[in-house]
């Protein structure tokens, strides 16, 4: 017995040695998840910072294109005779009057002259937008270029060489009018021909 008792216990102090003198091997992935030097920390950190900041320079980006006003029309742009630029965003700040045609529409011919009455009568306080729908087929800029100087029209004709405008607003029909608050949203939408004192009715109610 007592031989056997000395045995047990030799064993027992030789298996607790073995188990003070070593630890647990941690997991693969739990040795490269924590850096192990401070360069690697500090690394992580610069890199964890970097892209903290891109995020926030991306988010400050995106928030400085959105509309001053949510229920402002969306924005498109289109361009004038000369090639230049110009967008629907440019004009806020005054009441916009909108209008989207075509030469081969008779509807759309018919009504440009109400609106350069209107434009010789308000265009100092107004801003007015005649986009002319040029998709290069069935209509071209020469060809609205041409109307508009035998028709002396003197109000902004812009021309939607991208189709950009008419994506955007999925215009299908034309002519289509907005009347438009200086703030950017829209005080009235006529989809058709408009009457002969619409424009007189409706363009003192923007300021």
């Amino acid at each position: 017995m007592t031989n056997r008792k000395y045995l047990l216990v030799t064993i027992t102090v030789i298996l607790a040695s073995f188990m003070l003198a070593s630890c647990s091997v941690p997991k693969k992935t739990e040795l490269t998840t924590e850096p192990t030097t401070t360069e690697q920390r500090t690394t992580e950190q610069t890199t964890t910072t970097a892209a903290t900041s891109e995020d926030t320079t991306q988010e400050s980006t995106e928030d400085s294109t959105l509309p001053a006003n949510p229920n402002a029309l969306a924005d498109f742009t289109v361009y004038d005779r000369e090639g230049n630029p110009k967008k629907l965003s440019d004009l806020r700040g005054k009441p916009v009057v909108l209008n989207f045609w075509a030469t081969w529409c008779h509807y759309c011919v018919e009504e440009m002259p109400l609106f350069e009455e209107a434009y010789k009568k308000y265009g100092d306080s107004v801003e007015f937008m005649l986009v002319d729908l040029t998709d290069g087929y069935q209509e071209k800029q020469e060809w609205g270029e041409e109307f508009i100087d035998n028709k002396n029209i003197t109000a902004p004709v812009f021309f939607d060489l991208d189709q950009d405008a008419a994506v955007t607003h999925s215009i299908y029909s034309i002519p289509v009018t907005y009347l438009i608050y200086s703030d950017g949203s829209v005080y009235d939408c006529t989809i058709g021909q408009i009457g002969k004192t619409y424009l007189d009715d409706h363009i003192p109610n923007l300021d």
